[in-house]
């Protein structure tokens, strides 16, 4: 038995005609017989009862057997449909880089997966990484887009780059609720001046740590010293236990807010607006990339 004898079998009965049906698969009469009768050979079965000269009808046999072949030929078109998708989608995989940061992850898993159930004819996978690490992996074909925070990627003027809408990050000022600042109504950059600053190290931002120490030295202050810490976890916890005072940006807290003070904070002009942009280097690529932006 095979998929050719049930698809001939179908149109005979469809058609009610040996006729008809072989002039539709472009085969004789007498081969499309042969098939029909070699299929009820193997099966045992009389599917067809041609005593009526006009017309071919089902016997109750043939009848049971229409129903199932019908349903089992459309579970497999469905079935090779979604199989030639899955075909195609490995190999147009789409392997985007994030910053490993709480906030842009969970930003960026949810427009991850609208891409994975809508109809881009990509796969989308994900690498976790630092800035400096994710424009490595871009520049080497490790990963086709990076998302990740504007004021980091100076480097990556060379490449495409298209802003993720409603992504603003906003600077601030963040102390303890304990700290002698916290009682101030309003906090500028310059009370600052003689505090111990935290901020996240170069390896994890250079380019955001790189303007705010320009920022300090453009409104005039110097802070009693500088630490830099590894990501914003631990920023907070130094902010809680009265470690100094963070300039961060407010969404890359990961921690509680219940003991700290968050304070919104002007910069320079280049820091104004800071937002998740999507940077891509492979000019076929755009077209996906203005897809991905807009999810």
């Amino acid at each position: 038995m095979t998929n050719t004898q049930i698809r001939y079998f179908l149109e005979v009965a469809q058609d009610e005609s040996f006729t008809k049906a072989a002039a539709k698969l472009f085969i004789s009469h007498q081969a499309l017989s042969n098939h029909i009768k070699a299929l009820e050979k193997e099966l045992e079965l009389r599917l067809l009862d041609r005593s009526n000269k006009r017309k071919v009808v089902l016997t109750e046999a043939g009848k049971v057997m229409f129903d199932a072949w019908v349903e089992m030929l459309a579970i497999e078109n469905q079935a090779l449909e979604r199989a030639k998708k899955v075909q195609e989608a490995e190999t147009r995989k789409l392997i985007i880089g994030i910053q490993d940061m709480k906030f842009v992850r969970s930003y960026v898993i949810p427009m991850i997966q609208k891409a994975q159930s809508g109809d881009m004819p990509y796969s989308v996978e994900y690498r976790l990484g630092y800035p400096e690490e994710l424009l490595d992996m871009l520049e080497d074909g490790r990963v086709d887009m990076l998302v990740m925070i504007s004021s980091d990627v100076k480097r990556a003027k060379r490449y495409h780059t298209r802003s993720i809408p409603d992504s603003e990050l906003h600077p601030a000022i963040v102390m303890s609720k304990q700290h002698p600042l916290a009682k101030k109504k309003t906090i500028k950059i310059q009370d600052l001046n003689q505090e111990t600053v935290l901020m996240v190290d170069t390896s994890y931002s250079n380019e955001a740590t790189r303007r705010f120490k320009q920022d300090m030295k453009h409104f005039g202050f110097m802070p009693a010293s500088i630490k830099t810490f590894h990501g914003p976890r631990e920023i907070t916890i130094a902010v809680e236990t009265g470690g100094g005072v963070a300039v961060i940006f407010e969404e890359l807290l990961e921690e509680s807010k219940d003991n700290i003070r968050i304070v919104p904070i002007e910069l320079s002009p280049e820091q104004a607006t800071v937002r998740m942009l999507l940077v891509w280097k492979k000019d076929e690529l755009t077209e996906a990339a203005k897809k991905m932006a807009s999810l």
